[in-house]
C-alpha cells in the first residue's frame, strides 16, 4: 500500500538514527528489540484490522477501520514527539572508544604508522 512505501523508506532511517543512541555493544539488543516489536504489531494488526472491517463494513460507519488506522498513526506521532532527543546520541569518543570499540582511532592510526615505519627497509 501507499503507507508501506513510507515504511520502506523510514524503517532504515529510523534504525540508523536509533543505532546512534546506544553504544556499539548494545546495538544488537536494540535492533532485535525493534524487530520483535514490529512482528508483534504485525500479528495484532493482522487480527485487529480485518475484524474491525468485517464488523463495521455494513454499518453506518463503514470506514471505521480507516479511523482506527488514523488513530494508530496519531498515537505513534504523539509518542514520537514526546521523546526528547537531548543526550540520546552516544559519542564513543567520550568513553575513549572508536566506532569499532577499539581505543580512539587516532591512537590506533599512530600505532599502525609507527609499526610500518619500524618495519620499512632502509632506502
Amino acid at each position: 500500500t501507499f503507507a508501506d512505501g513510507f515504511g520502506s523508506i523510514a524503517r532504515p532511517t529510523v534504525r540508523g538514527l536509533l543505532s546512534r543512541t546506544v553504544p556499539k555493544r548494545m546495538q544488537g539488543r536494540l535492533l532485535s528489540g525493534l524487530q520483535l516489536v514490529e512482528q508483534i504489531a504485525l500479528v495484532f494488526a493482522s487480527i485487529l484490522f480485518p475484524t474491525v472491517w468485517a464488523k463495521t463494513v455494513k454499518t453506518a460507519t463503514p470506514n471505521a477501520f480507516l479511523y482506527l488506522v488514523a488513530g494508530c498513526y496519531a498515537i505513534a506521532c504523539a509518542v514520537t514527539m514526546l521523546v526528547k532527543s537531548d543526550g540520546l546520541v552516544v559519542d564513543d569518543h567520550e568513553t575513549g572508544q572508536s566506532a569499532a570499540g577499539d581505543p580512539s582511532g587516532e591512537e590506533e592510526a599512530a600505532k599502525v604508522a609507527g609499526s610500518v615505519l619500524e618495519e620499512a627497509p632502509p632506502s
